[in-house]
């Protein structure tokens, strides 16, 4: 266990690998951002495309029930979460707990990581693009980095509640059974479970908890201010044109961060 001022790290044996690294993908435009203001972002889980992230088992599984009684059974939660004129149908408990969820994801902001040993292709084909590039960390480096700078933020800040990171917990929600033992089906934090149907992206996640939901702030900069770039390495997409490259070069040559550059490893037919 850490203290209240640094982030929580869920089982460290799996997490952190000497042959994997932390991937992120990124359009050039993202990146330009994160080596201007070195920062990383955080973003608010009700934004993401699925929208079952950060909802506890037991309230996956309190649905079930009321919706069969309803005679319903073929509506989801999701259909719930996305569709007020469907919500509007159903009883003031039900929209209740529609709205805790909507509380809790707004509260929840995340920092998502690819884990690996090596590129990607299908990453490169969802988060980039071939002017696009991948940041790679050592995973107990950007752990460590963050942490400090996690701490001087809680410290500033306090409605941050708590902050983790671990691996993602992929799980079939459709198989998961109300009345059935789920001890097993249990993850350390809810922000660390996913639907087994993005099981591909073999994520890492740095996730932090607000007390007050900040409708004015969708992205928490999290500082780096003691970030040694040494520890970094940016990699070009496998279709990103020579030209683009050596312009990419150049303009990190302007703050001697060009040697950190290489090209993919990946190698496509024309």
């Amino acid at each position: 266990m850490s203290s209240n001022t640094e982030f929580q790290i869920i089982n460290p044996n799996s997490l952190i690998s000497k042959n994997e690294y932390l991937w992120r993908y990124m359009d050039l435009f993202k990146f330009i951002d994160f080596m201007r203001n070195k920062s990383l972002p955080f973003a608010r889980m009700d934004l993401f495309e699925d929208p079952l992230e950060g909802i506890p088992l037991k309230t996956i599984l309190s649905f079930a029930e009321p919706i069969i009684n309803a005679r319903l059974a073929q509506i989801s939660i999701s259909d719930l979460l996305l569709d007020d004129d469907l919500l509007s149908k159903f009883s003031p408990e039900i929209k209740e707990q529609v709205e805790k969820i909507h509380i809790i994801q707004k509260r929840t902001y995340v920092s998502c990581w690819f884990k690996s040993e090596s590129e990607s292709m299908a990453m490169w084909n969802l988060y980039s693009n071939p002017s696009g590039v991948v940041i790679r960390f050592n995973t107990k480096y950007l752990i460590d980095i963050i942490n400090q700078s996690y701490k001087l933020l809680k410290e500033n800040n306090y409605n941050i509640v708590s902050g983790y990171c671990g691996n993602v917990h992929y799980q079939s929600f459709s198989t998961i059974k109300p009345f059935q033992d789920n001890e097993k089906n249990k993850t350390p934090r809810v922000g660390l479970r996913k639907e087994k149907s993005y099981e591909h992206e073999k994520e890492v996640r740095f996730v932090i908890n607000l007390r007050n939901i900040e409708p004015e702030n969708l992205i928490i900069n999290l500082p780096m201010d003691d970030f040694n770039f040494n520890r970094l390495q940016i990699i070009s997409h496998p279709k990103m044109k020579h030209w683009q490259f050596e312009n990419l070069k150049w303009i990190l040559k302007n703050e001697s961060l060009d040697k950190f550059l290489k090209q993919s490893v990946i190698k496509l037919r024309n």
